[in-house]
């Protein structure tokens, strides 16, 4: 399993798999992580990707994480405040808080 840049976790990824049906279909998860494509984590667009994404330390993270180490790719967690705060960095916009 190769590992993520610490200071830009998307340095060189041209695709990211999203482990789970809400997560594959956020349009604002998409555009928040342009120009890297999120594709719909299954097997046959592992080849595709450098990572797979998760949401957090839920249940649904932790299935993430086992099919990640099953396909040798790098997990790649998302919380709420961070891509908010990412998102505002992104767009020169200031944040509301």
């Amino acid at each position: 399993m190769s590992e993520l840049d610490a200071a830009d976790p998307l340095h060189g990824l041209s695709a990211v798999l999203a482990h789970g049906r809400l997560l594959a279909s956020n349009e604002t998860l998409a555009d928040l992580l342009a120009p890297v494509r999120v594709i719909p984590a299954r097997p046959r667009f592992v080849g595709d990707a450098q990572a797979v994404l998760a949401w957090g330390r839920k249940p649904s993270a932790e299935r993430a994480e086992a099919w990640a180490q099953e396909q040798g790719l790098p997990i790649l967690r998302l919380e709420d405040g961070f891509c908010a705060r990412w998102r505002w960095g992104r767009t020169a916009r200031r944040s509301p808080w």
